[in-house]
This record gives structure tokens, C-alpha cells and sequence, in this order.
């Protein structure tokens, strides 16, 4: 049996100066905070794909992930909304394992089915970690199964996906002052199930017509404040389409944005975004000047 085993790493290293002044009619103003970040982030991975027919390939792996976030907090300052001076240095590690599952079965050269299983993990990162609140937040992880299809033939290519997500510690933003300012907070659990769909058809008289759909439903999970509810801020669906005429790079045509529900924006559920549509035009032509040999 053919068999395919990647094995590879990521290191990553990053480091900058936070400096935060008073906005004076966009114009700095006076220095109230100075914090030094450092971040690590070190990725490896193992997968393995084994062949076990031409039709039917298993895929397993597994990855780490170490992360290390630290700020040094140079001016010791009351931040806003506060009462007291506040030491905003930080110093935490993050790591997890995530291993995966799946399978690929492939019923012709042009079109494939899939499923898997898989685990997530999401270290928060410094705009997060440097909120309002001086309560240390932990990373989200969780596990998500998945199945769908992909493929492409003369006329159609589509890629659709049903997914469902069970998190732990989601990073969410909430209003510590109503109203005016936004922290990031760990939900308890939360669930994200959803689709998503992607198309493109070529049709008689150079007309081409893509589009894509996506069906949401991300809720808490018997929260002890928000019982069941939608997370807010996300359409329920989201449709994106367009018609465009092509011909030898040039192309034009109409474009569609629908969100056909109303969906809240603030955890409370007291305040909604309306549905809307947004029909637009686009059109592009490109022009590659000849070689000197033309």
C-alpha cells in the first residue's frame, strides 16, 4: 500500500513595544502605558496517509503546540476604568497536543468525500491578554467533526462542509463598560455547528456564476448566565454570489450580499443588526503590454 508520512516543525518568535498615549483630536498625547511583548510559538506535527485502496485513504496525526506569551509592564500606571495603579506584566505558557482522524474516499478522478475528527487549540493573544480585566485568561480548545465533499468537473467545482464544534474557554468579547469598551473573557463551553458552500458554474455565453453560503448556529452551552442562547455578533446565514461575464481578461457583472435574518450583537440579546442586502457592480480588465519581441 502507498503511504505518505509529513513530519515538520514551525518555530515562530516575535517581539514589540506597546506604547500608549492619550488621543488628543488624533494627536499624541501624553504617555500612559509602555509594555515590552515577547511571544513564542513553537508548532510540530506528525501525519501519516496510508493508501489502503486506490478509492480510500486513512489519515492520522497528531500536533504540539508550546506558546508562550510575556509582557513587561515598564510604566506602572491606573488603567482606564480602574481605581488603583495595576502591574499589567505577564508571564504564562500555553501547550497542547491535537490529534486528528479522517478519511478521504474518492469516487472518481474529479470528485472526493471526507470526514474527520480533530482537536483545536487557540492561545489568546496579546490585544486579548492586555484587556481591561486582570483576570488571566486561558486558551480555547475544543474538538470538531467534520464531513463533506469536494470536486470539480467541465462545468461545476463545489466545496460544502457540515461541521459541528464543542470548545472549552472560547475568547469572546465582552463590554466591561457598557457601551464603550469591549474585554476578552473565557466562555465556559460553547457549540459551533454550521455549513459552508462554495460553487462555481460555467455557463453558455462566457458567463460564469460563483457563490458562497454559510449556515451558522454557535450557541453557549448550558451557560450559567446565558443558558443556551446564540453567540452574538454572527449572521445566521450569509449568502455571497455573483454573475460575471469573462473574456480574455476582462470581466464584469453583478454582485449580491444577502443576510436574511435579523441576529443580536450583544450577549443580553436586547440589541439586533437588521437582515440587509447589498447588490453591487464589478468589472475588471487586464492588460499584460507586449514583449519586445512583438
Amino acid at each position: 500500500m502507498d503511504n505518505d508520512f509529513i513530519i515538520g516543525a514551525s518555530p515562530t518568535y516575535g517581539k514589540a513595544d506597546d506604547n500608549r498615549y492619550d488621543n488628543l483630536n488624533a494627536n499624541r498625547g501624553t504617555l500612559r502605558n509602555r509594555l515590552a511583548t515577547t511571544a513564542y510559538n513553537y508548532e510540530s506535527y506528525l501525519e501519516n496517509r496510508l493508501h489502503i485502496t486506490p478509492n480510500f485513504t486513512a489519515i492520522a496525526g497528531i500536533q504540539h503546540v508550546y506558546s508562550k506569551r510575556k509582557i513587561d509592564d515598564k510604566l506602572i500606571t491606573v488603567p482606564f476604568g480602574q481605581s488603583t495603579p495595576r502591574d499589567e506584566s505577564f508571564n504564562r505558557s500555553y501547550s497542547q497536543f491535537n490529534p486528528k482522524l479522517g478519511g478521504i474516499y474518492q469516487l472518481n478522478p474529479m470528485a472526493q468525500v471526507f470526514a474527520n475528527i480533530s482537536r483545536s487549540f487557540e492561545p489568546p493573544s496579546f490585544g486579548e491578554l492586555t484587556s481591561v480585566t486582570p483576570e488571566p485568561l486561558k486558551a480555547q480548545d475544543g474538538v470538531t467533526y467534520e464531513i463533506g465533499s469536494r470536486g470539480n468537473s467541465e462545468n461545476i467545482d463545489w466545496d460544502i462542509s457540515v461541521y459541528h464544534a464543542r470548545l472549552n474557554n472560547e475568547l469572546l468579547a465582552a463590554s466591561s463598560i457598557p457601551g464603550f469598551l469591549n474585554t476578552t473573557v473565557n466562555a465556559n463551553r460553547t457549540q459551533h455547528t454550521g455549513l459552508e458552500m462554495g460553487m462555481t458554474a460555467r455557463l453558455p455565453a462566457q458567463l460564469e456564476w460563483r457563490h458562497s453560503l454559510a449556515i451558522n448556529d454557535f450557541r453557549f452551552d448550558n451557560d450559567a448566565t446565558y443558558g443556551n442562547s446564540r453567540l452574538p455578533g454572527i449572521p445566521h446565514s450569509l449568502l455571497r454570489t455573483e454573475l460575471l461575464y469573462r473574456n480574455d481578461g476582462f470581466y464584469a457583472g453583478p454582485t449580491l450580499e444577502v443576510s436574511p435574518e435579523s441576529f443580536y450583537v450583544d450577549f443580553a440579546q436586547t440589541l439586533k443588526n437588521d437582515s440587509y442586502a447589498l447588490l453591487g457592480f464589478k468589472a475588471c480588465l487586464l492588460y499584460t503590454s507586449p514583449s519586445p519581441r512583438d
